[in-house]
């Protein structure tokens, strides 16, 4: 708490009289008189004395080892009997303490400071807010941060060489570091958490972890604990604790996986949640015997009363079942059993363990962030790549570069002529999401587009918005600049159905040397009540 500026006015008889007991505590604590003379920060243990400055923070006094102190206990004495406010109050703590508790407190607060993670395996010298760590590592280290699904969690774990993992595992409402720590030589793979945020809600979480490999043609996972113990950020170090780490034989998983990589999925379990079993038997006459995933409305029958799901209708010419013809008979007694069953997302197996009535089920399943996307820029490039949304980015860094910016702000210079037609497409990451941006000339109808898509959850490009602008070379001061609402991430055919058009003539007034120059600028839509 800074109280070099604090109240100074005089306590009086008369104010004495009108103060509680907490306002007279507070009124106390905030005199100047126990302001560190270095840092000015309310003084912490032990106080010091020293000769022409005044009294300091024990910390500040060792920054100087010239300085003549001596120990100021009597201080503390008058201190040890009052309730400290936290340093932290300006930021919204409103925690008050034992004098002799203050440090204690101040490496827990979770309106502290907190430095990056990656700050001791790497040089990133950011600091900030807990809210803002998110931020910071969506931005700087996209790698790093690893967005949950009903608190699960998929990356890959090499375990070929020793090396240490660092990930920041986050949901909508927690935080959490993940340490991975894989060492050859004691043949051991050892995983340690730390939740990030109250100290007093750690007891809340414990943790599973999954490893899934190929053992001939057959899959094998192996499961790993099922109450294993999270820290608290604070206790966040460069070497795992393995007495309190999951230790795993490295042995054992090598057998389970031909290649360095084994596919690992943590599972956060939070005790205020409860999540309902599912009804396995019941699940079982609303399997598809063609895809086997489970049939939702509407759900189809053939002839001879066989029931397949809406997907595999339109694809299939006899029943698979027993080779009779299709009508256009839905099974309605199934629909209307299927209104009482809560049904698992499609993407269980790929460690997605939400569990939802029939309503709501197909909407999660569009957004999951455990669904496969393709490679942003398959239908230009015939990129074959297909993996969850947490490892687009790293895709991109690895195989397009040169194709991705980590800013919402892009300005390009691209040559502009009446006679041909132009395209290019590339991908910025701002705001803690990717955004496929495509911009078109076509020579035919002699117009120019700009697409701007969310490469995401259907619905949340309207969050949104981007700004196209022209800039004349000749005069920075002269643009145009249109602006609408993001679109949802489409194929490339449909990319340009809702986008930014202005017709290539009044483009042409903005070119210079057959090149014309303009920025694409993303911003997030501020929320309105």
């Amino acid at each position: 708490m800074d109280v070099e500026n604090a109240e100074k006015a005089p306590i009086t008889i008369d104010t004495l009289e009108e103060m509680s007991a907490a306002e007279f505590n507070d009124r106390i604590v905030s005199l100047p008189v126990f302001a560190c003379k270095k840092c000015s920060y309310f003084l912490s243990p032990p106080i010091m004395l020293v000769a022409g400055v005044g009294n300091v923070c024990g910390t500040c006094n060792l920054m100087d080892s010239s300085n003549v102190a001596i120990h100021n206990s009597a201080l503390e004495l008058i201190l040890q009997n009052l309730a400290i406010p936290c340093r932290n109050f300006a930021k919204g703590c409103r925690e008050k303490v034992d004098y002799f508790s203050m440090s204690a407190h101040d490496s827990v607060c979770s309106c502290r400071n907190y430095s990056c993670p990656l700050k001791l395996f790497e040089s990133c010298t950011w600091e900030g807010s807990s809210a803002a760590l998110l931020d910071h590592s969506l931005g700087k280290h996209p790698e790093f941060a690893i967005n949950g699904n009903s608190n699960c969690f998929k990356l890959d774990v090499d375990i070929s060489t020793t090396n240490d993992i660092i990930k920041l595992l986050y949901t909508e409402n927690d935080k959490f570091i993940l340490h991975i720590k894989c060492d050859v030589g004691a043949l051991k793979l050892r995983y340690i958490m730390y939740y990030i945020g109250s100290v007093e809600k750690v007891s809340d979480f414990s943790y599973t972890v999954e490893q899934t490999g190929c053992v001939s043609i057959n899959n094998c996972t192996l499961h790993h604990g099922s109450n294993n113990t999270i820290l608290h950020d604070a206790e966040f170090t460069k070497e795992i604790d393995i007495t309190r780490s999951l230790n795993i034989d490295l042995t054992l998983v090598k057998q389970l996986v031909n290649e360095p990589l084994v596919t690992t999925l943590i599972k956060i379990q939070s005790k205020i949640v409860y999540q309902e079993d599912l009804d396995e038997k019941l699940l079982n006459f609303f399997e598809c015997p063609v895809c086997n995933h489970f049939m939702k409305p509407p759900i189809f029958q053939c002839l001879a009363g066989h029931s397949l799901c809406n997907r595999c209708r339109p694809k299939l010419g006899q029943c698979p079942t027993c080779r009779a013809g299709f009508g256009n008979t839905r099974n309605y007694a199934l629909e209307s059993l299927s209104n009482g069953v809560r049904f698992p997302c499609i993407y269980r197996d790929q460690g997605c363990h939400t569990i939802l009535p029939v309503s709501e089920i197909n909407k999660h399943e569009s957004e999951c962030s455990l669904r496969p996307y393709t490679c942003p820029f398959f239908e230009n490039t015939r990129c074959l790549w297909e993996g969850t949304h947490s490892t687009i980015v790293n895709h991109l860094k690895l195989h397009h570069n040169d194709k991705i910016k980590f800013s919402n702000y892009k300005k390009m210079c691209v040559g502009f002529s009446f006679d041909s037609s132009f395209a290019d497409l590339y991908c910025l990451v701002a705001h803690g999401q990717i955004f496929r941006v495509c911009h078109k000339r076509d020579m035919g109808n002699q117009n120019t587009y700009w697409a701007v898509q969310l490469v995401g959850p259907r619905g949340d490009g309207r969050k949104y918005k981007c700004e196209i602008g022209l800039i004349d070379s000749r005069n920075e001061n002269r643009k145009l600049i249109r602006i609408d609402v993001c679109q949802d991430l489409t194929n490339h055919d449909n990319m340009f159905n809702q986008c930014i058009m202005i017709p290539s003539n009044i483009v042409s007034w903005f070119s210079c040397n057959g090149q014309i120059t303009y920025y694409c600028k993303l911003s997030k839509i501020a929320v309105t009540h």
